[in-house]
């Protein structure tokens, strides 16, 4: 006989005794389980795992049956599919200090007077093993000499166990049709991922679509005119496919243009909306085709929730450039870890649209299907977290947070409803945005961040003056260019060292030049940013002038402000 004593959660303090005769016994929500929590204990699956008698009978041994994600831990360990339940045992439910219950096993008289079998040499189960390597691991750790071999040994004992993990909870056919769906991306300027969604239609991110549209400022390389992009199917005899026609969504871009997103103490760099359509001319194949997952399945993606992915990484790994010859993917697996609307805020389920994920990439994984247990796919790999070296190569943040976009995005872009959900989607930005820094505001932290990091020390800002005006002036021809200027003195500080930025209100790429009693004392590079700011040392009876210089042909709103710094 089964004795479950309710513990913690909405059962506390109730005692259940199961009918000895059962040899399946069901806990949840749902009426027809044995063992039933109330409707609103969400945190607990409406079928959310069984014990089960193998053989049948009064000398079976209790076993564990899981259902996919749901959360069972016993004695404080996550259960193992399998796993023999000990004679008295203590359960939780849906997260670690969730609703719990001691099970005790006790022989029934009027079925079975024998007595209990002696308890027995304790099972290695996986997850004990897995402990068990991670405390080798840690003593391995202690033993190493150097932090890159702590690095790969933590990374490679990581990567095991999560793989270990995906055989229980990812199918093989589920695992075989993704490693055949993706698509290698080429042009000469990048490649990336893509996947069939149509007879004539792949899927990837609006980044990697972006470069065919000029006037989307999102950073990326930018294809020239008469450069095409191809897509090859997996395996030695993948057969490539010209690109003759692309669609991005249109939040795409109109969230680039968001003010906030240049703020960096907040890391809001992770682009909304990242989907895009390719056209090809000829039919793909039917199987290829990858099925987008319900909504119904998109209500059920939670922390925990284990996903796969497969696609071309390449960014500073081995044999990349092969790939255009013959391209097979690489598959992971791993689980979700969090999801937030764009802003990386809690938020409801309609817009919870960007998926948080430990599943690895780096350049070149653009656009990769993420799919569920079903083989649906719930999202597309947008992008990961990174750490950059000093030349400017990117190396992806160790802490294996990434992320994707939720698929209903790629949905609207597909059905045709994108632009007419903008406008409603606009307005739940200026609610979500209303307490956030802009504008000159918003550029003063950005150089606070910038000049620390620049010095490699704490700095502190002192407004001197801030000026705002407007390019209006009849542009001028400059080595072959037109371009809009503004001369402006400074009034520079003579005991500290102090900092000029200009910033382009509108985000319109802007150059500053500094002259210091008529010789040119610095200015920054040309490029795409908005924002520009030099730093200077005090000099006395000093005369300033900068040039703010922009080569938009539209007159552009600039903020220009002088600050004085200390370094703590």
């Amino acid at each position: 006989m089964l004795i479950i004593r309710h513990s913690t959660g909405p059962l506390a303090g109730q005692e259940q005794r199961i009918d000895p005769t059962l040899d399946r016994v069901a806990f949840g929500r749902k009426l027809d389980c044995q063992v039933v929590y109330p409707p609103e204990e969400t945190i607990v699956a409406r079928e959310h795992f069984a014990l089960v008698r193998k053989p049948p009978g009064p000398a079976g041994h209790w076993t564990i049956e899981l259902f996919g994600e749901p959360f069972v831990a016993v004695n404080g360990v996550p259960a193992d599919p399998g796993q023999i339940v000990p004679a008295d045992a203590t359960f939780e439910l849906g997260k670690r200090g969730g609703p719990s219950f001691k099970l005790t096993v006790q022989a029934d008289a009027a079925t079975d007077n024998l007595p209990l079998t002696t308890p027995q040499e304790p099972q290695e189960r996986p997850r004990i093993l897995a402990v068990k390597a991670g405390r080798t691991a840690r003593f391995a750790r202690r033993l190493a000499a150097a932090g890159v071999v702590i690095a790969v040994v933590a990374v490679a004992a990581g990567s095991y166990y999560a793989h270990q993990q995906s055989q229980l909870t990812i199918s093989a056919d589920v695992r075989d049709r993704l490693a055949r769906a993706p698509y290698y991306v080429n042009t000469p300027a990048y490649v990336a991922t893509a996947w069939p969604v149509g007879p004539h239609m792949l899927a990837t991110n609006a980044h990697v679509v972006a470069p065919f549209y000029p006037d989307v400022r999102d950073g990326g390389a930018k294809l020239k005119p008469g450069q095409k992009m191809t897509v090859r199917s997996p395996g030695p005899n993948g057969k490539v496919y010209e690109v003759i026609d692309h669609r991005i969504h249109p939040g795409y871009a109109a969230f680039l243009a968001l003010d906030f997103l240049q703020k960096d103490e907040l890391k809001l760099s992770v682009s909304a909306y990242d989907v895009g359509l390719l056209i090809v001319r000829e039919e793909l194949p039917a199987e290829d085709i990858l099925q987008l997952a319900s909504d119904e399945e998109l209500r059920e993606l939670s922390s925990g929730t284990v996903v796969a992915t497969a696609g071309y990484p390449a960014e500073t790994v081995y044999g990349a450039p092969v790939r255009g010859y013959g391209a097979m993917p690489e598959l992971h697996v791993g689980t979700i870890t969090s999801t937030t609307d764009f802003f990386f805020l809690p938020a409801d389920f309609q817009r919870r649209q960007l998926i948080h994920h430990d599943l690895p990439g780096s350049g070149g994984a653009s656009g990769s299907p993420i799919v569920g247990r079903t083989g649906h796919v719930v999202a597309l790999h947008s992008a990961g977290s990174y750490y950059f070296l000093p030349g400017g190569e990117r190396i992806p943040s160790g802490a294996l947070i990434n992320y994707g976009q939720r698929v209903d995005v790629l949905r609207q872009l597909i059905s045709g409803t994108a632009e007419r959900d903008l406008a409603e989607e606009r307005k739940y930005w200026s609610e979500r945005t209303k307490n956030f820094p802009r504008g000159a505001k918003l550029a003063t932290q950005i150089v606070a961040n910038s000049l620390a990091d620049y010095l490699k020390k704490n700095v502190e800002l002192t407004q001197i003056s801030e000026t705002t005006a407007t390019l209006s002036d009849a542009p001028v021809l400059k080595d072959g260019i037109l371009q809009r200027q503004k001369e402006i003195s400074i009034q520079p500080p003579t005991d500290s060292d102090y900092v000029i930025s200009a910033y382009a209100e509108d985000r319109s790429p802007i150059t500053l030049w500094v002259y210091v009693n008529g010789q040119l004392k610095s200015h920054s590079s040309d490029g795409d940013e908005p924002l520009r700011w030099i730093n200077l040392a005090p000099e006395r009876n000093a005369r300033v002038v900068a040039w703010v210089v922009s080569k938009n042909p539209q007159p552009v709103t600039y903020t220009l402000q002088v600050h004085k710094y200390r370094t703590k």
